[in-house]
């Protein structure tokens, strides 16, 4: 994985302020791909294990992958209550795990940081014969007017490194080229509302976040008031997101 260290000093603002993923999107995985209670699963690149959480509740063993001590921390914290949630110190590239250990890989989130040739040897040796992978992404909805298009003027304008709303930073073939074929693709929405404090932590728990030292730091917060006063219904704001999933067996 490249530069884990890059969210250090980010975990909380993740924990709390980055969105959950869709209850919708467990029944899409169990529906189209027959995921049981019983499935074990790897969440490579787990993070604060917002997405691992899904699959605890659904009673499934999480081997939760993480090389950022921060975020282990903070998942060793926040999934506390799931007792089938195992946290390792591991990589893509380096899970830790055993050959063909797990029916079902997920990754939220953090695909884009992988060495894609290493981690796509790793994942075709820890998953069981006819197991899945399946990459999901939150990504912010492309939008002319709103929170949404307010908060992607702010990145572009302040934020050294950033690249688009989207996060996946790949195009189609590189991630059809990791599955070996075309592979199974959907959507769910997946909106978040967020008060001032929210949308700014949102902003923070992100690597392209403007460090407090800047210059320029009190006008990137000032511009995040303005956007939060102009785009408010009541005490919040509603920043539309689409859950992308690219799911499938690797050839």
């Amino acid at each position: 994985m490249k530069d884990e260290n890059r969210f250090d000093g980010r975990s909380s603002n993740y924990s709390l302020y980055r969105p959950d993923y869709p209850a919708d999107l467990l029944s899409v995985i169990k529906l189209e791909f027959n995921m049981g209670d019983e499935s074990a699963i790897a969440d490579i690149g787990s993070g604060t294990g917002k997405l691992a959480r899904l699959f605890l509740e659904n009673g499934n063993k999480v081997f939760c992958i993480e090389p950022n001590r921060e975020m282990r921390e903070a998942a060793k914290k926040d999934l506390s209550g799931y007792p089938e949630a195992v946290l390792m110190d591991g990589s893509a590239e380096h899970t830790g795990l055993p050959d063909s250990s797990v029916e079902f890989i997920v990754v939220g989130q953090a695909f884009h940081w992988f060495d894609l040739e290493a981690a796509r040897e790793e994942f075709k040796r820890i998953l069981t014969e006819n197991g899945v992978l399946i990459l999901v992404w939150n990504d912010r909805v492309a939008k002319s007017t709103g929170i949404n298009a307010a908060y992607e003027e702010i990145c572009r304008k302040y934020s050294e490194g950033y690249h688009s709303s989207g996060s996946t930073g790949l195009s189609n073939d590189d991630i059809v080229g990791f599955f070996g074929h075309e592979v199974r693709k959907f959507s769910l929405p997946n909106p978040q509302e967020m008060n001032l404090e929210a949308l700014k932590g949102r902003y923070f728990s992100a690597p392209y976040a403007m460090a407090s030292s800047n210059p320029k730091y009190g006008k990137l917060l000032k511009a995040f008031d303005k956007a939060f006063k102009e785009n408010k219904k009541g005490k919040w704001v509603r920043m539309e997101h689409e859950t992308k999933v690219f799911a499938g067996q690797m050839v």
